[in-house]
């Protein structure tokens, strides 16, 4: 009894770490990163149009329930010149990049 008395603590701690990790192994992680070189040749364009860009994306999957999962994201934004595109221009080194909301739904 005095020992069952001492290993109870720790059998209820292992227990809790046990519970706290199926919880993690419901989580799925995607990400992406790239960089994009565009440059436009001069001779069809009125200037030299000559462009480095990037997109980034994270996105976390849960399995909520054994029938029901949810996944939201997020990635750059490519400002107000196109609300659809992810693309960011690289340029002022100061300046401050956006991100947003790419996708929600469970």
């Amino acid at each position: 009894r005095k020992q069952l008395a001492e290993e109870a603590p720790k059998v209820a701690e292992a227990a809790r770490v046990a519970k706290g990790a199926e919880w993690a192994s419901r989580l799925g992680w995607k990400a992406d990163l790239r960089y994009r070189h565009e440059n436009i040749d001069p001779e069809e364009a009125s200037s030299d149009q000559t462009h480095q860009r990037i997109r980034a994306r994270l996105a976390m999957t849960a399995k909520i329930s054994e029938t029901l999962t949810g996944t939201i994201g997020l990635a750059t934004s490519g400002g107000t010149d196109d609300p659809r595109s992810t693309n960011q221009t690289l340029g002022s080194a100061a300046s401050r990049k956006q991100i947003a909301l790419d996708l929600a739904y469970v």
